[in-house]
């Protein structure tokens, strides 16, 4: 379904962009729309990523179209260590940090503490309820959801130190 949603030419007023190593560009515009390295994925915690979402909104801002092909096949190799429990979670919580990070960016009001902390222990126990009783169809989404919750937790609270460190 969100190939579906993303076909066709990509809108900057959707906020809904392809992610991942799977597009392309030109290299002369690459250099003037470069990634933002605060966003890409270095050694630490999670598995942090989405400067190319950013980058791909620089070039939309400034006039540039993309288009989304959900026909083309990209194959990955996936290494046995890239499919556990423990891998999905860093992944997803990393995917929830940029999301969080951005939102603060944005300057998007931030939940209040005890109403997020709930909402993660609720995430974080409806995926173990689902990890002991169902497949794993059911408890995948439900490990995603807390990931995120945990990783968005992350990104806004830290972002928001920064800032009041006088980082930008």
């Amino acid at each position: 379904t969100r190939s579906h949603a993303l076909s066709g030419p990509i809108e900057l007023a959707s906020n809904s962009f392809p992610y991942g190593a799977n597009f392309a560009i030109d290299a002369d515009l690459q250099r003037r729309f470069p990634f933002d390295q605060q966003l890409g994925r270095r050694p630490g915690r999670w598995i942090v990523g989405g400067e190319e979402i950013e980058s791909i909104r620089a070039l939309l801002r400034e006039g540039h179209a993309g288009r989304w092909v959900p026909e083309s096949v990209v194959e990955h190799v996936m290494t046995p260590e890239r499919q556990t429990v423990a891998y999905l979670r860093r992944y997803f919580e990393g995917h929830g940090y940029v999301l969080g990070l951005l939102e603060t960016q944005r300057g998007e009001a931030r939940p209040a503490l005890l109403s997020e902390l709930r909402a993660m222990a609720r995430t974080e126990l409806r995926f173990r309820r689902d990890r002991l009783t169902g497949p794993a169809t059911t408890w995948v989404p439900s490990l995603i959801a807390a990931a995120i919750a945990r990783g968005s937790y992350s990104g806004r609270r830290v972002s928001a130190a920064d800032r009041s460190e006088g980082h930008p």
